[in-house]
């Protein structure tokens, strides 16, 4: 029993400013407490997202205004979730802008004319691929602010950037001897090397025929489970 007693003693014990003769003085209490506490802290609606503009922001989104400078951090923060496509498009970006600000422009002047001019500048020193993501960064980022009624259009919708194919695959083809020297090494003494050489004849030259072979040895496998 006395240790029940040293138990509720512990759990329900208060110190002498928990106290209170009534119920009003408790309630009176808890309204100072939450009087107080307004003045120390903010609410959420109140808090606005505090950027070094000097690191973050170009120049040209600086004197765009308040809007401008929110939605282009927005844009990296919270709708780009991929670091590294974060950190490219952002590279992207501040090198346009850079581009925009040594030519006097502004955010609301540039147009299509001006983002052709600086893609075939950029052609002209950058790869294929670098400049195909410099194009998708930046229409990207404009219809982000185009959404958030920042822009009127988007200047880079109809900008187009070169082209880019790979000619040339990273697998390598057999010559016509080291295939020969492939036929050769294989055991046609037993069933699976002849359907091995079979295989191996048919995928060779005869590339079309590649799927239907494969169907063939799949009906073929499934022959021998008893399906």
């Amino acid at each position: 029993m006395s240790t029940l007693t040293q138990a509720h003693n512990e759990l329900f014990r208060r110190r002498p400013d928990e106290c209170f003769s009534s119920v009003e003085s408790l309630i009176q209490h808890c309204r100072n407490e939450h009087r107080e506490s307004q003045d120390r802290w903010h609410l959420p609606a109140r808090l606005q997202p505090v950027v070094v503009i000097t690191r973050v922001l170009p120049l040209v989104l600086v004197q765009a205004g308040p809007d401008a400078q929110r939605r282009f951090v927005e844009f990296f923060v919270a709708h780009l979730r991929n670091q590294n496509t974060r950190m490219a498009y952002l590279r992207a970006a501040h090198r346009f802008f850079h581009w925009c600000d040594q030519r006097r422009l502004t955010l609301a002047e540039i147009s299509s004319f001006h983002v052709s001019l600086y893609i075939e500048e950029l052609m002209s020193f950058a790869a294929t691929t670098t400049v195909k993501q410099s194009i998708a960064a930046l229409r990207m980022l404009g219809d982000w602010l185009v959404v958030g009624q920042v822009l009127k259009t988007n200047p880079t919708s109809s900008a187009r950037g070169p082209r880019y194919a790979i000619k040339k695959g990273k697998t390598q083809v057999l010559s016509a001897d080291e295939a020969r020297e492939l036929l050769e090494s294989i055991d046609v003494s037993t069933i699976v090397g002849l359907r091995d050489r079979a295989l191996s004849n048919s995928l060779g030259p005869l590339k079309a025929r590649r799927k239907p072979t494969i169907f063939a040895a799949d009906s073929h496998a499934g022959r021998r489970r008893g399906g």
